[in-house]
């Protein structure tokens, strides 16, 4: 077994230094054809060159260097301040918008309160007016009545309808959503 072993290890040790010396030579070979004909060299640097010139591999490049920086860097280091700021930035943009939407919220409900006082302030004045032109008994007012009342009958139906309802206080709180930012990026430029 041991034999075996020394014999597995002598030849990798055989081709290791076979192939390192036909490297070897090789080089040495090239050198002194560049050494005895320099033209030729200059004309395959000059070919690569154009080449690089012309197509040059940028993304190649780029992802090398990236690469090299990665492995020089030590990661022992820790975060580098571009990932500190981006990190500090990436929290106040969080904080900013928490703040937002909790003040669109209040915002919605405070219209949603709004238009719901309203809607009923008009239900109540549309009634009214509704009862008044059934007592007075004329055939304009009566026409006038009906179409009032259909109308009352119309906003009280939206003001039920939730669905159409919260879809104007979703169309108002976006509004809203939308000032306060701006308002916020004014006021963070001065």
């Amino acid at each position: 077994m041991s034999r075996a072993v020394r014999t597995k290890d002598d030849l990798i040790h055989q081709t290791t230094s076979a192939a390192s010396t036909r490297v070897q030579q090789f080089l040495a070979d090239i050198k002194s054809r560049a050494a005895a004909n320099p033209a030729a060299v200059l004309a395959i640097v000059a070919g690569l060159a154009w080449r690089l010139a012309r197509h040059p591999p940028i993304s190649s490049i780029f992802v090398g260097l990236r690469i090299a920086g990665l492995l020089k860097a030590d990661p022992t280091s820790g975060p580098s301040p571009v990932t500190v700021r981006a990190t500090e930035l990436a929290n106040s943009a969080s904080d900013l918008a928490g703040k937002v939407v909790e003040e669109a919220q209040q915002r919605s409900i405070q219209a949603r309160r709004s238009a719901t006082e309203t809607l009923e302030q008009f239900y109540a004045t549309a009634s009214v007016g509704t009862s008044q032109a059934r007592e007075a008994g004329r055939a304009a007012l009566s026409k006038t009545a009906s179409v009032a009342n259909d109308m009352s009958s119309t906003v009280v139906r939206v003001a039920r309808d939730t669905d159409t309802r919260d879809n104007y206080l979703l169309g108002a709180a976006a509004l809203a959503i939308g000032a306060v930012a701006v308002i916020g990026y004014r006021r963070r430029e001065n």
